[in-house]
């Protein structure tokens, strides 16, 4: 796995201000020092799911920084489509506002993409 050389991004000292719910999110995609996980926490479906569109947008490890196009499917199933976009949408404003309390310069992953377009 290649790396930037960087540690992964501290988390648990960002996360005044926000939700209740992506401090939350925040305890269970980060280690016992505040930074995000190295692998994805193998938690509930709904924390691999936020654990990996963060990771895409903010890690400091290649690897993470391909698509998400498979975090879909760890979201629970058996529910309508509507539902499961509705749940979608809300775990996407919690990874967004939790990679919003990091400055914009630290987002490795968006950076890389950025260069292909």
């Amino acid at each position: 796995m290649e790396t930037l050389g960087l540690p992964m991004p501290m988390l648990t000292d960002k996360a005044k201000g926000l939700s209740a719910l992506a401090k939350a999110m925040i305890s269970e995609i980060t280690d016992r020092h505040g930074r995000l996980h190295k692998r994805r926490p193998r938690g509930t479906g709904i924390i691999d799911y936020v654990w990996r569109m963060v990771a895409f947008q903010i890690s400091t490890m290649d690897i993470h920084h391909c698509m998400p196009i498979m975090a879909p499917f760890y979201l629970p199933s058996g529910m309508s489509y509507e539902k499961w976009n509705e749940l979608q949408d809300e775990l996407n404003g919690i990874a967004n506002e939790i990679c919003d309390t990091i400055p914009v310069d630290q987002w490795h992953g968006i950076a890389k993409w950025s260069n292909l377009i």
